[in-house]
């Protein structure tokens, strides 16, 4: 089909990979330094390098994906172990 490989769905797909980039810049954090607030969390990963809105969507998306967990303080956790 005519098209379907043009500029724009490169420009996606640079897009997607950065974003699942910083989804796995957040769950490493995480990892490495276990539970973190918001801003610690914002600093841990230099997120204001990312550009306007791109840490707050990737925080979202890495709990929607179980790569980390929202905890009841607000901070944030790797996501539960199995038998932990």
């Amino acid at each position: 089909m005519p098209g379907t490989g043009g500029p724009t769905s490169r420009t996606a797909a640079v897009a997607d990979r950065s974003h699942n980039e910083e989804i796995d810049e957040v769950a490493a954090a995480l990892e490495r330094y276990g539970p973190l607030g918001r801003q610690a969390l914002e600093q841990a990963v230099r997120r204001r390098a990312w550009g306007p809105g791109r840490f707050r969507t990737a925080l979202k998306d890495a709990v929607e994906e179980s790569r980390a967990q929202r905890l009841s303080s607000g901070a944030y956790a790797p996501p539960a172990r199995a038998g932990h």
